[in-house]
């Protein structure tokens, strides 16, 4: 077999590959064999075929099957003989496929970059703590107290925090618009689900009052027939309520799932799933910060067949997700450069981590990926059946082992780094794009 190798770009590659006739007809004439053994053909016994029947008959699938096989092994010796390392599958193209000639044919594709990786020795990276506290806790239960409001109709006039049932209609320059219109609607006063300008209108009112409200929709609104416009809606005021919350007592307890133990027994649940949500959730954002340092300390240049790989995989995803709420004429027409700096991102961090994983023969910790799943199985009614699923998917196991890569990973990189702490109260770390 020749290989010849040529260089395009600085991570382009094409090599031409030329493999003899005589072992591609002598594989061929092999499978003929094979197949004698099994050939259906009238007038011969199976096995007792002449190969010159065979290849009249059969001569053509036969080449095809063990192109398939030629091209595919042939390939992989020639990428192991000159140490390449694609960064995803080759574009095959056959120039040359005639009997009694060698088969030629091209493989294009991109390598993986070389990586001089720089680690984070004694570079400070920033690492958030924070804790729950029992005014946390506190806020968390009015949180939950607010989701048990009761309305209570009062014969006054309406402030924020009421609730009023409204109809309304709008009008721009006295003509109604489409999708300006409802009946009997619910609205809380002061909770912003409308446009500026619209619950303050009504801040005031009283039941019966039918009043008009001046408006201007945003430049940035969502319809652009309607961005910027000036409008007027007619309201009638059907009833005004003020929110009654229930008291923080055994019965509330009960309210929220609490078989016994009242409202400490509540305090102390919201604390063990805050305190575990607290510590995912610096987990995530910890290990961020590692990789946002690796990114900048580590220029990579990457194949774009990766970064479009990654971008396809992003676009489908997001399809996927509107797929399932959507009937299918509704999914919007997404463009795919939108998912290019994630992508980005991610092959680049996938790379570095490659790197670190080979550098230190980072392998998954079997004790901890069986701990991860069991915990992952831990909230189903049979977590044995979950197990059992992951244990034999080999897919999703691969998943949560990389999960585990990744922390050591993370671990590895902090040992040599100087490490900043940042204690941040609960809000400010539950905060999103911290």
């Amino acid at each position: 077999m020749q290989v010849s190798v040529e260089t395009v770009g600085s991570l382009g590659r094409c090599l031409t590959i030329e493999v003899p006739c005589e072992k591609i007809y002598s594989q061929v004439d092999m499978r003929l064999k094979e197949m004698s053994k099994t050939a259906n053909i009238k007038g011969f016994r199976p096995g007792k075929v002449p190969m010159k029947v065979l290849k009249k008959r059969y001569g053509q699938s036969a080449r095809q099957e063990v192109l398939s096989g030629v091209l595919q092994s042939s390939l992989s010796e020639a990428v192991l003989k000159e140490n390449l390392k694609p960064a995803a599958t080759p574009r095959v193209e056959i120039k040359t496929f005639e009997e009694g000639k060698p088969l030629q044919f091209t493989a294009t594709f991109e390598v993986c970059p070389k990586i001089d990786l720089v680690g984070l020795k004694d570079v400070e990276v920033e690492q958030l703590t924070s804790e729950v506290t029992e005014s946390d806790i506190d806020n968390l239960l009015e949180r939950i107290r607010k989701q048990y409001t009761a309305w209570e109709e009062v014969d006054r006039s309406a402030q924020e925090k009421d609730q009023v049932i409204i109809d309304f209609e709008g009008f721009v320059d006295d003509k109604a618009f489409e999708n300006g219109k409802a009946e009997k609607t619910p609205l809380i006063l002061g909770s912003n689900v409308m446009i500026p300008g619209f619950e303050a209108g009504i801040i005031g009112a009283k039941a019966s009052d039918e009043i008009s409200v001046n408006v201007k929709f945003p430049e940035e609104y969502h319809s652009k027939e309607m961005a910027g416009k000036d409008a007027v809606f007619k309201i009638k005021v059907y009833t005004v309520s003020q929110p009654v919350l229930p008291e923080l007592d055994d019965a509330f307890a009960k309210k929220c799932g609490v078989k016994e133990g009242g409202i400490k027994e509540l305090r102390d649940d919201l604390r063990k799933k805050t305190e575990l949500e607290l510590k995912n959730i610096l987990k995530i954002k910890n290990k961020n910060k590692v990789m946002d340092k690796l990114l900048e300390l580590n220029k990579v240049e990457l194949p774009q067949s990766l970064v479009d790989m990654e971008v396809d995989q992003l676009h489908r995803q997001v399809t996927e997700q509107y797929a399932k709420h959507t009937p299918t004429d509704k999914i919007p027409e997404i463009s795919k450069d939108i998912f290019k700096d994630q992508a980005i991102r991610l092959v680049s961090l996938g790379l570095l981590i490659a790197e670190v994983v080979n550098e230190h023969d980072i392998k998954a910790n079997l004790d901890k990926v069986r701990s991860t799943i069991g915990s992952l199985a831990a909230g189903y009614d049979h977590p044995e059946e979950i197990v059992k699923w992951y244990y034999s998917n080999q897919q999703h196991l691969a998943q949560v082992e990389m999960v585990d890569i990744e922390d050591q990973v993370v671990e590895k990189l902090l040992e040599s780094a100087k490490i900043i702490e940042k204690k941040v109260d609960y809000d400010e770390a539950v905060r999103r794009n911290q």
